[in-house]
């Protein structure tokens, strides 16, 4: 992470050991966002099935475009040209 903010880059420091500083002083609620051997691996593997999954995804969302865009009211996002999207929250 890059910030020039002294404050940020404080927080980011004391929240990448579970919001703790020495054991003894708890400045709020981190996380560990460290992967385990297990997720690792079942993300490896996973990636054999990326390409598949993205195709299907593209096309429930051209069918939901298509028939959800008739209606007023109804807006979907844009994906800049040259760029990818999940639609992991296409809602």
């Amino acid at each position: 992470m890059a910030t020039n903010s002294d404050e940020l880059a404080e927080r980011v420091r004391r929240g990448r050991e579970y919001g703790m500083e020495m054991l003894t002083i708890v400045w709020f609620a981190g996380i560990n966002a460290r992967m385990s051997e297990f997720h690792a691996c079942l993300g490896r593997h996973s990636l054999a099935m990326l390409e598949r999954h993205a195709a299907r995804r593209k096309k429930v969302v051209a069918l939901f475009r298509r028939e959800l865009g008739q209606l007023p009211g109804i807006g979907f996002q844009e994906v800049a040209s040259g760029d990818r999207c999940s639609y992991k929250d296409f809602h």
